[in-house]
């Protein structure tokens, strides 16, 4: 009888604690989504629309400031010749309508804040000072590998203040470039990142911009490696800073616009004209 009483008070008591964390992995769930709208995948092609370069960025706000990291545009400001292509998550067409406002800074930034006038997210990440706390959970979304708009979570490992004076204390592989990034608050993960998730965005359990995804580093020797994020006290300084700044409006033969919807409808009346055609007679 004991143990009949004692089994119906834990279920009592743990049948409300299991339904509250189905809630908050639903409303997780639906955060990441609502995010996932406010990314945009980023490729620098050639003349045969071979990839070149490819990342990911983030609406900053509703009026279409976009934000990415600057080695993701780099080929494209080196090489006249190549063409940007964006896309949104949720919409069928490439932007074609595209500012540069500002690119690096003094410390040399790994930045490109941009603005888009064909096109005002339904999502967007805004900047804003943060406070950090380590051990807790984040959340980017990235291209890495060719897997689009991946979710990806991980706990807050570490803040770096300068992370410049941090690798310079240690002997580091070649792969990490100290001629950038000089002074910038950086924060670190424990999950890995890779090259496809550059210039995407890192963000808390309720929806905070954490940081734009960067680099990684790693300890000669040792194997550790460091996933490392631009700061969001850096982003919301960075856009304070130039969102106001005149613009650069990228050229229209330099940008690659698609309209995917207009394409799959034409590719639809074909399709119909082909099957309603009279077959010929034998």
């Amino acid at each position: 009888m004991f143990m009949s009483i004692f089994t119906f008070s834990c279920l009592f008591f743990l049948g409300p604690v299991f339904g509250q964390t189905h809630f908050m992995v639903q409303d997780q769930t639906k955060l990441e989504q609502e995010k996932l709208r406010a990314v945009v995948q980023i490729k620098i092609l050639d003349k045969k629309e071979e990839v070149i370069s490819y990342g990911a960025g983030f609406f900053l706000s509703k009026t279409g400031y976009l934000l990415t990291s600057y080695h993701v545009l780099q080929p494209f400001f080196d090489d006249p010749k190549l063409t940007l292509k964006i896309l949104p998550q949720d919409f069928a067409r490439t932007l074609g309508e595209i500012e540069i406002l500002a690119c690096q800074d003094d410390r040399k930034i790994d930045l490109c804040l941009m603005k888009v006038n064909d096109y005002s997210p339904s999502a967007y990440l805004a900047p804003s000072k943060i406070n950090f706390s380590l051990g807790h959970q984040g959340t980017f979304i990235g291209h890495c590998a060719g897997r689009d708009f991946r979710i990806v979570k991980g706990k807050l490992k570490a803040i770096y203040k300068d992370i410049y004076q941090f690798v310079t204390a240690v002997k580091i592989l070649d792969e990490y470039r100290p001629d950038r990034n000089l002074k910038v608050e950086m924060v670190q993960l424990d999950t890995q990142h890779c090259g496809g998730d550059s210039g995407g965005p890192l963000f808390g359990l309720q929806g905070e911009l954490w940081g734009v995804t960067q680099e990684w580093i790693e300890i000669n020797g040792s194997g550790e490696k460091f996933y490392l994020f631009i700061s969001a006290n850096e982003v919301a300084d960075y856009f304070e800073k130039y969102k106001n700044n005149p613009p650069y409006k990228i050229p229209k033969d330099r940008l690659y616009v698609v309209d995917y919807k207009a394409k799959l409808e034409q590719l639809k009346q074909l399709r119909n004209q082909a099957t309603s055609a009279p077959k010929p007679k034998h």
